[in-house]
């Protein structure tokens, strides 16, 4: 990393948390703290208008994302500019030497997620991959369903 982008992380990092103020603001502390406390700005380049954050888990990043993408288009407009390309660091084994990361391409003002596993292993599960359904021997018997269940003393609770 040069010392422009060092510069430009470090001024990222300073909006970052200005954009933590207006959040903070607008919703309940412990969902705060729950949710955006941990988020971290580990890049902005103000040239690819390009904003990382790091996410401490994938379920944090779909979170925000689903419940709280107006709030954070607002926060990032306001004080990162116009069309910027938000992304997600998400390290989703935090043993390995080079973390498996997860990075997430969003137009903040289209709403637009490309998703984007960049693994390097072949064994580990894609989630965004359509997985085959095998059909599973359950070894219940078809006759007991609840359209025949008699209903008697010893199993009045069952119903």
């Amino acid at each position: 990393m040069t010392i422009a982008e060092k510069d430009n992380t470090q001024k990222g990092q300073e909006l970052w948390a200005q954009c933590l103020t207006i959040i903070k603001d607008n919703v309940p502390e412990t969902m705060f703290n729950t949710w955006f406390k941990d988020l971290e700005c580990c890049y902005w380049s103000s040239a690819e208008k390009t904003l990382k954050l790091k996410a401490p888990t994938a379920f944090f990043q779909e979170y925000i994302e689903s419940h709280f993408g107006q709030l954070l288009s607002t926060s990032i407009t306001k004080y990162f500019g116009q069309k910027v390309n938000l992304k997600y660091v998400v390290a989703i084994n935090k043993e390995e030497a080079s973390p498996v990361t997860m990075t997430v391409a969003k137009d903040v003002l289209t709403s637009s997620p490309q998703k984007i596993l960049s693994t390097g292993r072949k064994d580990l599960y894609d989630p965004f991959v359509k997985q085959s359904h095998t059909q599973i021997n359950s070894q219940l018997n078809p006759a007991y369903i609840m359209d025949n269940f008699v209903e008697g003393q010893c199993n009045k609770l069952a119903k």
